[in-house]
């Protein structure tokens, strides 16, 4: 859980040898918020005997066996193999399988935005504070706006943006005047 793999080779004399992990004789594994990246010749080797599942990781070349939420997206490692703060990697972690993971290699802390990173570090910028953007993706969009729509006439909430205790035409105008990305 929460590791990095990157750098490593395997002999390709051996057989089903990867370079990040080799995962042989009738064994199990699960591979959990990682990353496995710039490996020899291939990120995970396994024996035909062997199971190796792979869940909310970055590997590159992807996989094609057994797990779910797998990407295959460039980390954009820094030289000591911490994530930039536009890394694809960040909040893109599963929490519960981070669970009592309080901390980081670096010792900081494991969860700094809402979801855990991928990988053996945790970025530890925050999130830009975006009004308008309801969602969290970054943008003030149409999803916003369609989110606002559903808040229309409520006391409060995230899309009372004036902060007047009511969702109304100037929290839309606000919206509208914010529309496109985040600063």
């Amino acid at each position: 859980v929460n590791s990095t793999f990157s750098f490593n080779y395997s002999n390709t004399s051996v057989p089903d040898s990867g370079g990040a992990m080799s995962n042989v004789y009738n064994s199990d594994v699960t591979v959990t918020n990682s990353i496995l990246w710039n490996n020899y010749p291939s990120a995970i080797g396994q024996t035909p005997d062997a199971s190796t599942t792979v869940n909310y990781t970055n590997i590159q070349g992807g996989w094609s066996g057994p797990g779910s939420n797998v990407m295959n997206s460039d980390p954009m490692f820094d030289a000591e193999l911490r994530l930039p703060p536009d890394s694809p990697c960040i909040d893109q972690g599963d929490n519960v399988a981070a669970a009592g993971l309080d901390t980081d290699m670096d010792g900081n802390d494991r969860i700094v935005n809402d979801a855990v990173d991928l990988g053996a570090f945790e970025s530890q910028e925050l999130a830009p504070d975006c009004d308008g953007d309801l969602n969290g993706d970054l943008y003030i969009d149409a999803i916003d706006l369609l989110a606002l729509f559903g808040e229309w006439g409520s006391g409060g909430g995230d899309a009372d943006l004036n902060g007047d205790n009511t969702v109304d035409a100037l929290d839309l105008i606000q919206l509208l005047a914010l529309w496109g990305a985040c600063p």
